[in-house]
């Protein structure tokens, strides 16, 4: 069994399975999950009828983050920031398969 790590981007796990899956920087900041940076006004004038949900395109690929691992899905956050998605997995305590590592910013 060979042991590695590979880091890749949600985008690119579409379709991949590994037995973990770490997410980093989950958290409600400009660069955090879902991100806080706001679609380019050309973006929006392109793109096909624009979900009304909060964060739809993100939640989809925060949802496909979380189904790539067999066994756990750790997530980083950091404790006071964290992301709406965090939190929403957090109120469901049935999910087993989830570990939050929370950090405190020095």
């Amino acid at each position: 069994m060979s042991r590695f790590c590979r880091f890749i981007t949600v985008h690119s796990s579409k379709g991949l399975e590994c037995d973990y899956v770490i997410l980093l920087n989950v958290t409600s900041d400009k660069l955090g999950f879902p991100s806080n940076i706001n679609d380019d006004i050309l973006l929006r004038l392109v793109e096909p009828d624009p979900d009304n949900y909060p964060n739809a395109e993100e939640r989809r690929l925060f949802y496909v983050a979380l189904t790539r691992a067999r066994k756990q899905v750790i997530i980083f956050t950091t404790t006071g920031k964290n992301s709406k998605f965090v939190n929403e997995l957090l109120q469901d305590l049935k999910i087993k398969k989830i570990q939050f590592l929370f950090l405190t910013e020095s």
